[in-house]
């Protein structure tokens, strides 16, 4: 109650403090409206000196007739659209600071919500402030989303209703009696106070129910209020308060005169007189209602019929003035009726228009035109075609659900869509998790097919053994792969030879025969190099687990070089709901070649995709790409942050993608030190009903488990599981997966005090990685053999091998693991022999102060207990402790004692 005032204020003061204040607002009457949210925002932006892109960005939120096509960022990449926006915004942002106010995003239309949550998630820059008000209970899923996941700093205003103490501050001159009938009638909500308080006795009388114990419910008061006002007027000036309710604000004055009908100086007189009356206000040349309540009480006096026809006159206005069908949709949509041709037409041409840009809306548009088509053989097709277009613009704006139901029904009405709906159907339940279900049905389509010997089995083949891949069914996807290139063949199809050559490469791959993934790409890659752009438009799947398979061969040129293809022909062809696939490749190639911020921009890339079209899938899928880079840039706390979230979101269904989560959280827990979280992870995953874990992944996991083991005390486990993870990577004939293990071997000798083998180890570990073109890894091996060769007295190598991991981190904006490596640097420095110090070892480098307090450390006392009794301060003890940590290598007071003990 009051948040409009409140907005209102902030406003005020800040155009008071030469503060630039920006007023978004959403319209109860107008939800269908794309970027209503943010026409008052950019409503006033100068063009000069935006480049085309920005234009076009800036034209699709003001409804710029080709503003869409020319914006290039649509369907499911729209967010590039959105942070276009985003620049403009922050383009805008004066020195002194600006402030953003958005009213009644309850009311927010889907492509206005979709860009809003994108500026909360990723926030401009300090000098903003971004005001939102809704109704309690009321906020967009979307918006709700957005503000749990913001990084901006965010404070939450609960407005509860006034007090009759409120009533008296506000309005001292009323008698004590008016004020409680004013508090009586406004249930203290300030608005309804206001508006009530223009009301004469005689009116709140009227109002005041026969029982004060039971009062009528306020709207309805409120609305026999308005209705005065406006019962008030003559007919001329009613039909113009009604005529503005109806097109919606703010409206010109010639619009007023071709609905109305009426005489121009009639028109002029009458929206005047309202001004005069404060029931009209004017704003440069357009004019709209006092405020939305009395809007409301306008519309709804109009009566249905009626604002029918207002509709129908502002659609034939703007028609005749050649405005965009975006425009003239809404009012085409408040006419459109069973058997009308031309609302339909309208309808599918606004929503052709806006499918990239603000597929909600297109939806709505859809169904529609749909219920003004009449049902018979000669608009099945036609109907069928719409179908599929609606189902898109569900796919694009997060209705994967609502989605697949319409493809059921295209399926059942239309013969000539039926493969294409088979497809999207597939398409569908993959971004859904729905992996059994999408099998299933394909399964049904082949034998089916297969049966009649249908010429048009082949893509079906491709696409079953994608679903066995999927599901980890290795020797199936190999069957059915080699089968699609067979029919391929047949019918000289060379996008299905490759398409089902790259899947037997995968299966392959993932089943640890590298050997045989090379010969099916030997295949695979020269045909997809030689078809044309429009015919791999057909097969555009086939290019991201073809970058896949390229990456663990380590050909990351070419695996980049197909992603780069994929995105470019998605965006040419509209199917851009494969990007999320083509950016989380790209994001895993950037992680295996050790560009971080790279990683960190395709997978939230990837995010933002999957977010705008509500796949589960493509998400998890996009969080645990991210998760080495999150750990190399910001280290393990947020690290596993991003892993809960992704573990309380779900994994991905996929169990080859599943493994690979798995993974990547359980590295992350091993970072933190959380020995138990990673075993019980990996453990849970091998003893899974589906069994075991991917030969490709072996290696990786069972050299994650034996590090953890190995700090856990469990040394003839962890021992068993290295040599597990050294054998099974030789399998692979992977270098990068052969250096993890053996680095993982190193890390297990280092935790069982055996450093001479732990280098050893450790130095094999960089050759591979470094053979493999995966300098972090390489960085993380290098730091590994360096405290295993100071262990064994080599501080010239050690630091030497230090110095080459920072670089690789510093050169890689693996900002984290470049600080842990030079806090290794200083510890290194402080084992350095000093003047003076004898022997001891590292305990020989303590100051005498540092050696009293790391003895009274591992008596147990505390740091006020030690303070207390050397009679220094909690901090200098603090400090003291930090040198003793530092200079030891250890990371807990218990390992101090130990030192201690081994020093003596």
């Amino acid at each position: 109650m009051g948040k409009t005032r409140l907005l209102d204020e902030l406003i005020r003061l800040s155009r008071a403090r030469d503060i630039d204040a920006r007023v978004g607002h959403a319209t109860e009457y107008e939800r269908h409206v794309p970027f209503g949210l943010f026409t008052g925002v950019f409503g006033d932006c100068a063009t000069d000196g935006l480049d085309d892109g920005a234009r076009a960005a800036l034209g699709v939120v003001l409804s710029a007739p080709g503003a869409a096509a020319r914006a290039g960022a649509t369907g499911a990449e729209r967010y590039r659209l959105h942070r276009t926006l985003r620049g403009l915004l922050s383009g805008l942002v004066r020195p002194s600071g600006a402030v953003l106010t958005f009213d009644d995003v309850q009311w927010a239309d889907d492509a206005s919500a979709d860009l809003l949550g994108q500026l909360l998630r990723a926030p401009l820059q300090p000098r903003l402030l971004t005001a939102i008000a809704h109704r309690t209970g009321q906020l967009p899923p979307k918006l709700a989303r957005a503000l749990a996941q913001t990084r901006c700093r965010a404070t939450r205003l609960s407005l509860a209703p006034l007090h009759p103490a409120d009533v008296d501050l506000l309005y001292p001159d009323e008698t004590p009696q008016r004020r409680a009938r004013l508090y009586q009638l406004s249930g203290g909500n300030p608005l309804y106070l206001e508006m009530l308080a223009r009301a004469d006795d005689a009116a709140l009388t009227a109002l005041t129910p026969a029982a004060p114990a039971e009062p009528a419910p306020l709207p309805s008061s409120l609305r026999c209020l308005l209705s005065m006002e406006l019962d008030a007027l003559d007919e001329t000036h009613a039909t113009v308060a009604r005529v503005i309710a109806v097109v919606g604000d703010p409206i010109h004055l010639d619009m007023l005169v071709h609905v109305m009908q009426r005489p121009e100086a009639e028109v002029a007189r009458a929206v005047d007189d309202l001004v005069a009356r404060d029931v009209v206000r004017c704003a440069a040349s357009r004019f709209s209602l006092r405020h939305p309540l009395l809007r409301a009480a306008a519309y709804q006096a109009a009566g249905p019929a009626w604002r029918i026809h207002v509709h129908r006159r502002v659609e034939d206005y703007l028609r005749l003035r050649g405005a965009p069908v975006t425009v003239r949709a809404h009012h085409a949509a408040a006419v459109a009726s069973f058997g009308d041709l031309d609302a339909a037409e309208t309808l599918v041409a606004a929503a052709t228009e806006a499918l990239g840009t603000a597929p909600a809306a297109a939806a709505h548009w859809l169904r529609l035109a749909l219920t003004c088509l009449p049902e018979h053989e000669e608009t099945a097709e036609h109907r069928a075609g719409l179908l599929l277009m609606l189902a898109r613009a569900l796919n694009l704006s997060g209705g994967l659900v609502e989605s697949r139901e319409i493809i059921h029904q295209v399926l059942g009405l239309s013969a000539a869509h039926h493969d294409e709906a088979v497809r999207y159907r597939v398409v569908t339940e993959r971004l859904l998790g729905r992996l059994d279900e999408s099998k299933a049905a394909l399964q049904r389509e082949v034998a089916s097919r297969s049966a009649e010997r249908d010429e048009s089995v082949g893509p079906l083949l491709v696409e079953l053994a994608g679903a066995h891949l999927l599901g980890n069914e290795l020797a199936e996807c190999a069957r059915v792969a080699r089968a699609a290139v067979e029919d391929g063949r047949r019918r000289r199809d060379r996008g299905q030879q490759a398409a089902g050559a790259t899947l037997a490469a995968v299966a392959a791959l993932h089943g640890g025969d590298a050997g045989e993934a090379r010969r099916q790409l030997a295949h695979a890659v020269p045909t997809v190099d030689g078809l044309t752009d429009t015919e791999l438009r057909e097969h555009l799947h086939l290019l991201p687990p073809l970058a896949w398979a390229e990456l663990h061969l380590g050909r990351y040129a070419e695996a980049q070089r197909h992603v780069r293809r994929a995105a470019d022909i998605a965006r040419g062809s509209g199917r851009t709901t494969v990007l999320p696939y083509v950016f989380i490749v790209d994001a895993a190639c950037a992680v295996r070649q050790g560009r971080v911020d790279r990683a960190l921009r395709h997978a939230d890339d990837a995010t933002e995709v999957s977010l705008l079209i509500g796949s589960p899938e493509t998400l998890a899928m996009a969080r645990a790409t991210a998760l080495p880079a999150v750990l190399w840039k910001h280290g393990p706390v947020t690290a596993l942050e991003h892993a809960e979230l992704l573990v309380t979101d779900g994994l991905p269904a996929s169990r080859w993608w599943a493994e690979l989560a798995v993974t990547a959280i359980a590295a992350v827990h091993l970072e933190a030190g959380r020995w138990q979280a990673c075993v019980d992870l990996l453990q849970e995953r091998a003893d899974a009903p589906a069994g075991g874990v991917t030969a490709l992944h072996t290696a990786r996991a069972s050299g994650l488990l034996a590090v953890a083991r190995a700090h856990q005390g469990a040394a003839a486990q962890a021992r068993q599981l290295a040599a597990a993870a050294v054998r099974a990577a030789r399998a692979l004939d992977s270098p990068w997966h052969l250096g993890l293990a053996h680095l993982a071997h190193a890390r297990v000798l280092a935790a069982l005090d055996e450093p001479t083998e732990a280098a050893a180890e450790a130095d094999a570990a960089v050759r591979e990685l470094t053979k493999a073109g995966a300098p972090l890894d390489a960085a993380v091996a290098r730091y590994v053999e360096s405290r295993a060769r100071a262990a064994t007295g080599d501080l010239p190598q050690a630091r030497r091998l230090l110095g080459r991991a920072k670089s690789a981190c510093q050169a890689s904006a693996a900002a984290w693991l470049s600080s842990e490596i030079a806090r290794a640097e200083v510890r290194l420095g402080a084992q350095a022999p000093r003047p003076g110090a004898g022997p001891g070892g590292a305990v020989g480098t303590l100051s005498e102060r540092e050696l009293e307090v790391a003895r009274l450390v591992a008596t147990g006392l505390t740091n006020k207990e030690i303070a207390r009794r050397l009679h220094l301060s909690p901090k200098t003890v603090e400090a003291h402790l930090a040198k003793v940590f530092a200079k030891l290598d250890v990371r807990s007071r218990v390992e101090v004692a130990r030192v201690l003990g081994a020093a003596r």
